[in-house]
């Protein structure tokens, strides 16, 4: 299950590591696992960020938990709107998954 596998090793943690690196103003992650949200949340919460994550619509048969997350240095900048969109509807070809967008 790689879901299980991404919890249980360091990736995550290397992740964190990476972006540190960088220290992006604003950071964009898909097929975010909602599960690792909280770790995300506390450790980038001491160097100023500020976080929204949009849950992709669960279905019946989707087994993954997880969508879009994204921070951003709140000394930099201001969240004004928060807008997010589910693209789920499963009588449209194009839109027969479940998505979601920020």
């Amino acid at each position: 299950n790689i879901r299980e596998e991404f919890l249980q090793s360091d990736r995550a943690d290397r992740v964190i590591d990476e972006l540190e690196l960088y220290d992006p103003d604003i950071v964009c992650l898909q097929e975010f696992d909602h599960q690792i949200r909280d770790k995300f949340t506390s450790h980038f919460a001491t160097k100023g960020y500020k976080n929204i994550f949009k849950r992709k619509p669960l279905i019946p048969y989707q087994e993954k938990d997880d969508g879009c997350f994204m921070m951003y240095k709140s000394d930099k900048f201001s969240l004004i709107k928060d807008a997010s969109i589910g693209l789920f509807n499963p009588n449209e070809k194009f839109l027969d998954k479940p998505n979601c967008a920020q």
